[in-house]
């Protein structure tokens, strides 16, 4: 595919000189690959009979808010509460090597750390964040009120620090 006639947002020219701004890839059919069209690593990010329409609906996620390496970031996770859960439960995330939660805590001023399952019954927050660095952990403690089987939970970390060096296929 060539494009033509295309200028950034002050009207330059993109130039292709010298080889500048070209890409190659291959357009590939979800049909044939499974729904895995390559991109963060070699291996496909769903188990084969993932109902992608269902997860699109209810992700289960937690993932930091920048990707550049050594950057301090927000982690934000969101994911169906598997079981009722009272006042006091506990989230425990592991994060992969080379994350570093020294100082992890609850994100200042984000407004899913106020009502945990949002529009759900009750306002559980979060009432204690406690990192381990060492073992890279971090446990959340809910507060103020209990959780619905099945009720979305969604919750922003803060100051977590990435790896130095880029990774694929990490998950917390």
């Amino acid at each position: 595919m060539t494009v033509t006639g295309v200028v950034d947002l002050a009207g330059n020219a993109i130039t292709t000189a010298g080889g500048a701004n070209i890409a190659q890839f291959m357009v590939l059919d979800s049909a044939v690959t499974g729904g895995f069209l390559g991109g963060s690593g070699a291996t496909q990010d769903f188990a084969t009979g993932t109902d992608f329409a269902s997860f699109w609906m209810t992700p289960e996620i937690c993932e930091p808010a920048t990707r550049r390496t050594s950057a301090s970031s927000a982690v934000r996770c969101e994911f169906p509460a598997p079981a009722a859960l009272p006042i006091g439960a506990t989230f425990a995330l592991n994060f992969p090597s080379g994350f570093d939660v020294t100082n992890a805590q609850a994100q200042p001023n984000a407004f899913d750390n106020n009502d945990l399952n949002g529009p759900a019954t009750g306002a559980p927050t979060m009432a204690s964040v406690v990192a381990d660095a060492a073992a890279r952990t971090v446990v959340v403690t809910t507060g103020t009120a209990a959780i619905a089987s099945g009720d979305r939970i969604r919750f922003a970390l803060n100051q977590v620090t990435n790896p130095s060096t880029a990774q694929t296929d990490k998950r917390i």
